[in-house]
Parts: C-alpha cells; structure tokens; sequence
C-alpha cells in the first residue's frame, strides 16, 4: 500500500463497508480484501479491476505503527454503539429473526448475553469463539498454525477513541452518512484529497444503496451477502432495546457517545 490508497476503518457493523464501496464507485477504485468472512467485496469486487491506481482497504483494525498505513488516507466511521451491537448479533445469529428474540425466553437471554459481550469486545460472542475453534481444529489438521482465532477489535469507546487521535483520519458518522450521502461522500474524498466526478459519486450511492444491493443479492442467489445486509437504519436501537439493556451501553460508553452526539440531555 501506498500514500495514494485509502483505508476505511470503523468498528464492527458501522458501515465500513459500504462506506468502502461507495468511495471504490466514486473514484474508480478496487477494494482489496484478504479476510475469509469479508464475502460481500470479496465475491464481487475480484471480478473486475478497476482502472484508478488507488487501492482501498476496508478493515476494522490494522497495526497503526506501520509507517505505510500512517502514510496513507484513513477514513474512520463511526456509528451508535446501540445499533452496532444489534447488528453485530444478527450478524452473528444470522438464523435468529427479531420475531423469534421478541417470542422466546431462551433467544431473549442469549441476546441480553451478547449484546453485553459485544459492550465489551467483538470477539466475545459465541458464534465467534465457535469458529475460532472450527479454525483451529482446521489448522491443525493442516499442520497450519498462523492466523488462528478472531479479530479483536476491543471495546467500543477504545476504538473510536485510538483512531480520531490521528492527524490524517477523516471521520464520518455513520448517520451523517446515511441522511446526506453525497455531500458526506464528498467532503471526504476533499478532504483526503483524491478527485471524483460529482456524476461518478451519484451513480455509486445509488448503485451501493441499501435495498438496491439487498434486491440484487437474492435475484442473484448469493444468500451470504443478502443475510450480510440487515436494516441500514439509523436508531433501530430504540425499538429493540430495553431501557435497562441501553442504559448499560449508555454508562460504558457515555463520554464517547456524548462527544459525538448519540447523547442528547
């Protein structure tokens, strides 16, 4: 990677993805991903190459004392910790529907459960420890012990906090992005100072919208990417959440959350 490329950084389920797709439409270029379970970029994206000689990562963490990641454009997007952590258990729990939570004592616990462990970290829910387990047992059949176990990105306030301590970090809300895409879009490609074509960024948040790309994974059969798409809302929280349960994620993270604006008194 070089200083001209671009990572899109953000805790898990904020929207880096698709924040990584609208940019790679905007500018015409290729989104690179090395990581198993990222399928959504890597089943579309090593289809074709893109002409732009920019490359763009879209990774939730990357060792910042690298001295060719500090040297390169970051874009860092943030997201209610709330909606993050719903979305990180349906991802998880891509089997379990909300109405089936709402119906079931036992669905009820294993998502207070989770949600607590995501308040924590990522890598504490259990189907994330079950394939932690699934790859080590593979790995040791294949005599193959690097790379073993999930990413751990760590707690939430941590990590927004570690990347808007950077100079060249470009931060965006999630939120921001979904009510004003291109003027969001915009503003960071001036900011990272990379050209764009104002038609190029019309054309990509509409191609990359979220039920426009929803539809064309189930026309297409690919049930992976369709299940990786949940809601794309905003404040989806408020209706799944119990006051206790948000509360908790509330106190934990309060000084973040108030500083960007997901507290209001």
């Amino acid at each position: 990677m070089n200083k001209n490329n671009v990572y899109v950084v953000g805790f898990p389920k904020s929207g880096n993805t698709w924040l990584a797709r609208i940019i790679s439409g905007s500018i015409g270029a290729n989104i690179y991903s090395d990581v198993e379970n990222d399928v959504i970029n890597r089943s579309d994206y090593k289809k074709s190459v893109k002409e732009k000689d920019i490359g763009i990562q879209r990774v939730h963490w990357i060792d910042a004392e690298e001295k060719e990641i500090l040297a390169s454009k970051i874009v860092y997007i943030i997201r209610d910790p709330r909606d993050s952590f719903i979305s990180g258990f349906y991802h998880n729990y891509r089997m379990i529907h909300e109405s089936n939570v709402k119906k079931s004592i036992i669905l009820k616990l294993l998502f207070r459960w989770e949600i607590k462990n995501f308040n924590k970290s990522w890598n504490w829910s259990l189907s994330a420890r079950l394939h932690t387990l699934k790859t080590f047992a593979k790995n040791i059949l294949r005599l193959k012990f690097k790379g073993i176990g999930v990413e751990n990105v760590g707690n939430w306030s941590d990590h927004v906090n570690f990347w808007t301590s950077f100079d060249n970090v470009c931060l965006v809300r999630y939120e921001d992005l979904l009510a004003n895409p291109e003027s969001e879009v915009t503003r960071i490609l001036n900011t990272i100072k990379i050209d764009y074509d104002i038609n190029s960024v019309r054309n990509s948040i509409k191609n990359e919208s979220f039920n426009k790309k929803k539809e064309e994974f189930l026309a297409s059969g690919d049930i992976d990417n369709f299940k990786f798409l949940r809601k794309g809302k905003s404040g989806d929280w408020r209706f799944i959440l119990d006051k206790k349960l948000s509360k908790l994620i509330q106190e934990k993270h309060y000084l973040v959350m108030k500083k960007y604006n997901y507290i209001n008194e």
